[in-house]
């Protein structure tokens, strides 16, 4: 072989090696940024998970008050032992005297054992 044939290979063996390193570090960076990409993925849906469940813990929360809130408003609004519903009117019984409860324009209303405002 000549010498000019020995430079041609070098050349050509040069350009191989410079293309299968550049093929194969692109294939390497492409992977390590799809890891990235994936690692990042992950973490936004653990977040997302995290952020579900706490807003499941306060909307449970939430509804425990509500329930407990409504149970001492209507509490509030439950008839006394000495008092009585006639007539859709809170009226107060003390011995044989009757009271109505509020004024005469703006009477208690009631129904049933509950008032139609808080009492306490």
């Amino acid at each position: 072989m000549d010498s000019t044939t020995k430079l041609a290979v070098a050349v050509v063996a040069a350009a191989v090696i410079l293309v299968c390193g550049y093929v194969v570090y692109n294939e390497h960076v492409h992977a390590r940024d799809m890891e990235d990409a994936q690692q990042a993925l992950d973490a936004i849906g653990q977040n997302a998970r995290q952020a579900v469940e706490q807003g499941r813990r306060a909307v449970q929360v939430s509804e425990q008050q509500s329930v407990a809130e409504q149970a001492w408003q209507r509490e509030r609004r439950r008839l006394a032992m000495n008092q009585r519903c006639v007539g859709g009117v809170v009226i107060q019984v003390q011995g044989n005297a009757y009271t109505q409860l509020g004024s005469i324009a703006q009477p208690v209303h009631c129904s049933g054992e509950f008032a139609d405002q808080p009492l306490r």
